[in-house]
Formats: C-alpha cells, sequence, structure tokens
C-alpha cells in the first residue's frame, strides 16, 4: 500500500482534495474555490483537528481556515504611492477607513497539479491577477501566484511563489493567517495552551496600524520568548527583529491538556509575526502569522531592511518556503 494518496471530495458543494499520510495518519483538506484555503488539519493518530474551519460556502472572511494575504494586514486609508504611480484600494475594513487582508483570500484558484507518489502528495494552486478584475481595478499589475502544499513525513511543508508577468515593478507583499484552534480539544482550556515566538521586538501600533517605531520586548508582558499561556491572552501584534534558527524562524503553539504541540516555521524572508488572539479572551483560536512586510510597509518611510518592503521587477519571481509540523509532549 502507498503512504501517500489524494483524495477527492466535497464541502457543502464544493470540490476539496484530501492529502494523506497514512504511516502518519495525517491529512490536510483544501477548497480551491475559496480562496485556495487550507480548511482541515486533521491527526488521526493525535486525535486533534488543528484548524478552525469554515461552516458553509458563504464563510469567505478571514475568520477561518488558512487565508493567504496579499497584501497582508492593513493599508492605511487604502492609499499608497510607488513608484509615481497611486495605489487606491477598496476600504473594506469594518469601523475604520483601511483596506485589509489583499485581494486573493476569497477568490476562486484554480488546481495546477495533484498527485502523489513516495515522496510525498501534493496540490498546487494558482491565481493570475488579469482573470480577477477586482484585482486588476485597484492593483494594476499583472502577476501569477501559486501555492504548493506538500505532505510528507508527517509535516505539511508550503511553498509560495509569485511571479511579476507585467512590464512594471510590482510591490509585493504577502502573509498568512492561519486559525488554530484553541484549546485542541474538548479535554483542555486555554490556561493549559501556550505559544512562543523568538521576536526581540514589538511594532508600535496606533489603532493596528505601526508608528515606525520598534520596542524592545525585554521585561515587556508581551515577550513571548520563554512562552506564554493563552489564558486572558488578548493579542493583535506585529512582532519582528527575529531570532532565527537557520533560514528562517519559528513559532511554537502547545496544548498541555492535549499533550500535543504544533511548530510553524517560515524562511527568513517573512521578516514579522503578527500574533492574534481574538476579540475577546474567549475566542476559540490563536492566529501565528509571518508576514515578509510589516502592516501598511509601503507608507511607512524607514528602510525596507526593517518593514520588508520590496518591488518585483518584471519576470522576478518571489519563492517563500513554510512548515508545519506535529509532536506529542
Amino acid at each position: 500500500m502507498q503512504r501517500y494518496s489524494v483524495e477527492e471530495s466535497t464541502f457543502k458543494s464544493a470540490k476539496t482534495y484530501i492529502l494523506k499520510d497514512s504511516k502518519a495518519k495525517l491529512r490536510a483538506t483544501f477548497l480551491p474555490e475559496m480562496g485556495s484555503q487550507l480548511i482541515s488539519l486533521y491527526s488521526e493518530e493525535l486525535g486533534v483537528e488543528f484548524i478552525k474551519g469554515p461552516e458553509s460556502l458563504e464563510d469567505r472572511t478571514t475568520g477561518i481556515g488558512f487565508p493567504i494575504l496579499m497584501p497582508p494586514n492593513r493599508i492605511e486609508n487604502g492609499r499608497f504611492t510607488f513608484d509615481g504611480r497611486e495605489y487606491k484600494l477598496d476600504i473594506n475594513e469594518r469601523g475604520r477607513e483601511n483596506h485589509i487582508h489583499g485581494f486573493v483570500h476569497n477568490k476562486p484558484w484554480r488546481v495546477k497539479d495533484i498527485g502523489a507518489d513516495r515522496r510525498g502528495a501534493w496540490i498546487e494552486t494558482v491565481i493570475r491577477s488579469i482573470d480577477e478584475v477586482y484585482i486588476t481595478r485597484q492593483f494594476p499589475h499583472d502577476f501569477e501566484l501559486s501555492m504548493k502544499y506538500f505532505l510528507k513525513d508527517g509535516a505539511l511543508k508550503i511553498t509560495s511563489r509569485c511571479i511579476n508577468k507585467g512590464e512594471d515593478a510590482m510591490p509585493f507583499g504577502i502573509g498568512f493567517h492561519p486559525y488554530f484552534k484553541a484549546p485542541l480539544s474538548e479535554n483542555s482550556s486555554k490556561s493549559m495552551c501556550s505559544i512562543n515566538v523568538p521576536a526581540n521586538k514589538v511594532w508600535e501600533l496606533k489603532e493596528c496600524i505601526p508608528t515606525g517605531r520598534l520596542i524592545d520586548l525585554k521585561g515587556d508582558p508581551k515577550d513571548l520568548r520563554d512562552g506564554a499561556s493563552l489564558e486572558g491572552m488578548l493579542l493583535d501584534d506585529v512582532y519582528t527583529d527575529l531570532e532565527n534558527q537557520g533560514d528562517g524562524s519559528a513559532c511554537q503553539y502547545i496544548d498541555q491538556g492535549t499533550k500535543v504541540g504544533l511548530r510553524f516555521t517560515a524562511d527568513s524572508q517573512f521578516l514579522h509575526w503578527v500574533i492574534y488572539s481574538g476579540k475577546t479572551i474567549d475566542a476559540d483560536f490563536i492566529c501565528l502569522e509571518p508576514y515578509t512586510w510589516v502592516t501598511n510597509a509601503p507608507n511607512l518611510h524607514i528602510p525596507s531592511s526593517i518593514t520588508g518592503f520590496r518591488a518585483l521587477a518584471p519576470n522576478e519571481e518571489f519563492i517563500g518556503e513554510m512548515e508545519l509540523s506535529f509532536f506529542r509532549i
């Protein structure tokens, strides 16, 4: 029997694809129609569902799954200028005059490649900006963004690729907004859950927009380097100045009640982690979000080496790598 396989199924009326690792007893379910979302990551061996998934096809907010944000987080007033061009993005944040979450998280993606062999199981999805008027009327660039998810040895490797197919330089930032269930089972509670974030600094925010000032976390209650309980946690903060391990950094989420841990690694192009624990202390999730550029980066007049702001030249390609792995405690 082959260890790895791919199965087609449905969520409500939409087609899904399930990557399976029979030895690790892990399966990952994808819904391309809904922003190429990872809607389930279930470990039969551990008896744990890691992702807070959607309840319906109408549930296209960023409050579930594993949203892909391009650009990530907020653009203040939905406006910025780059290379002599003014960009006017939709104002879509409830209660604030900002653009939030980008263009691709709730659009249909197409399946480019899918398969399984002795090396693993995979799915690759893609979206092209010129196929979506919603994108090009706000962001007049021709780009192709693809996501490849590769299940191997009980871990999910994630590769994001973006190529600028246009004739002008294109501002580029990407981030990911996974909703991990907290706690991970009914046998646990948030008081038994903790996270670790290897960041030395946090961005000062004013109404969720960075002021440009960085705050040293030494002695700060928001310091998560040694781990912090999710009980009573109320964070929506941008962490940076990361302690890299090899070519990247990793956040860790541990549920002592369920006796399970999760490690989320992102390569060194992801300079920031947003930690979001919900709007109330009773929220049933924790978000560990790697970003290549900080919130509102195009409007911050400080070095790009700090903000992560970048542009892709014509035909230039970005490739970013991440990995989710799991362990017993």
